[in-house]
């Protein structure tokens, strides 16, 4: 072999070396770590990336265990498949996919139609999850209410928002983020939610608004909406306002209207502007995809209205976000004209049923109270005292522990005037069976057993002392996961 034929033989070499990584079993590679804060050089083969991915995924909890999320975490076989051949299309290009936008159109009207909207035209959105449907509703209120103020010659410059301080994060990162006042109203002890009685003294004439948390993320309690209703037309009429109530239907949305459709918190209100409900919790969808529906569309300023036309043809564009898949207005509406009414109320007085059962079977155990007679299938709870005084140990402590059966519970302090009470919160979803309750009560049973022994004749005082110096993180309830 001459010395011209080197240095072909070398490229062949790392031709064939090269060509039999890419069939090596990805096991091979387990030495190798995966890249992690550098954008990495080289590629490598499909199989191997995969599993870098799914070995990542492999320590995570069970979704299905996870009774700390309202989020859906099964569809049925149909519309997973709906799921799976709209998921590579882009939801804003109408003039491509003309069928997801009359989806999302017919969903609005529908949701509009259950809401009770007197508009004879339905105006609303998809969003991509109810934070972002929040948000729109609070920017529209906001830019209302300042085209009344410059109107009248008042100033703009110090907006507020009245909400109860069980709120979810969103409003937090709304009143941030678009520089409004919030004015959170502490709950009570015995009243973990908004109470209308508490409202006016914090109302003026640069208040955008009142929320109304229909679904509270710490114990699903319903506001009363209609009470709520009262107060503000008595102030908007007593001073010449027109502060409008935002509905935060997140949770209770997908419920009310299917398990209390005698309930009037929507639309049937005069000070009801919109409405916002999270498709991925009862609306029982893949997240996320959520939905803000408005009264009218007077209730939607004309600015907020963009038309974009770099996609084929002028559309008009509502929201913050832009592109997004396909995927979860099509599941949507697939649920809508699935299930319908009479499908979404079998489903929830299912899930009811078994939510009222975990409540007794903890219950019985002796060493949980059910701090919330459930309206909706969320069933919140602490530890009883014993002999009258707290035990050693706490929520925390149970929501640790009960880990060791792979299920996922959160302990969380309640807000402002009620710091002092902990809570336990599990979520009843659709794929969450009478079994697996049974199955939850008896562990936390057996969980107070185990503390219970560990812990007896601990001091109160260094039992505090130790919980301080490990600082346990509580998880942050406002985020209504």
């Amino acid at each position: 072999m001459g010395k011209n034929d080197e240095p072909q033989q070398a490229e062949c070499q790392a031709e064939t070396k090269e060509n039999y990584s890419w069939i090596l079993p990805a096991i091979a590679y387990s030495s190798m770590q995966p890249p992690r804060t550098e954008f990495p050089q080289d590629s490598i083969p499909a199989h191997v990336a995969k599993d870098f991915v799914l070995d990542m995924r492999a320590l995570d909890e069970q979704p299905r265990l996870n009774l700390a999320t309202f989020v859906t975490t099964f569809m049925e076989n149909d519309a997973e498949e709906v799921f799976k051949k709209t998921w590579n299309v882009n939801g804003a290009d109408a003039s491509q996919y003309p069928s997801c936008k009359r989806m999302e159109e017919r969903c609005v009207a529908m949701l509009s139609n259950l809401y009770h909207s007197p508009a004879s035209e339905p105006c609303g959105s998809a969003t991509v999850g109810c934070t972002e449907a929040c948000l729109l509703s609070g920017l529209a209120a906001k830019k209302l209410w300042q085209a009344r103020q410059k109107a009248r010659g008042k100033s703009t410059d110090r907006p507020n928002l009245v909400v109860g301080a069980h709120f979810q994060v969103c409003w937090k990162k709304f009143c941030i983020y678009f520089d409004v006042e919030m004015r959170a109203l502490p709950v009570r002890e015995d009243y973990l939610v908004l109470d209308p009685k508490d409202v006016p003294q914090h109302v003026d004439e640069n208040t955008i608004g009142v929320v109304s948390i229909f679904g509270s993320t710490y114990n699903g309690q319903f506001e009363d909406v209609q009470a709520l209703d009262a107060v503000v037309e008595d102030l908007n009429k007593k001073n010449g306002w027109e502060v409008p109530i935002l509905v935060d239907a997140a949770s209770g949305g997908f419920v009310a209207p299917f398990l209390y459709p005698d309930i009037v918190w929507d639309f049937r209100l005069k000070n009801v502007h919109s409405i916002c409900v999270s498709g991925h919790k009862y609306g029982m969808v893949y997240p996320g995809v959520g939905w803000v529906i408005y009264r009218e569309k007077g209730c939607l300023p004309d600015e907020m209205v963009l038309t974009t036309s770099y996609l084929g043809k002028p559309e008009p564009t509502s929201t913050i976000n832009f592109s997004r898949n396909a995927a979860q207005v099509a599941a949507s509406y697939y649920n809508f004209i699935r299930l319908g009414r009479m499908g979404y109320t079998l489903i929830l007085k299912n899930l009811m049923s078994t939510a009222k059962r975990l409540c007794t079977s903890l219950e019985k155990t002796g060493h949980y109270r059910v701090v919330n007679e459930p309206t909706m299938p969320v069933v919140a709870f602490s530890l009883t005292l014993v002999n009258g005084q707290p035990r050693v140990y706490d929520e925390y402590d149970v929501m640790y522990r009960i880990r060791e059966y792979r299920w996922m519970l959160p302990a969380y302090s309640c807000p402002e005037n009620a710091k002092h009470i902990t809570l336990l919160r599990a979520v009843i979803r659709i794929d969450v069976t009478l079994e697996m309750v049974d199955d939850l009560a008896h562990h936390l049973k057996e969980v107070v057993e185990w503390l219970d022994m560990h812990y007896e004749g601990a001091d109160p005082a260094q039992m505090k002392k130790i919980k301080e110096r490990f600082q346990k993180a509580e998880p942050d309830a406002e985020m209504g996961l």
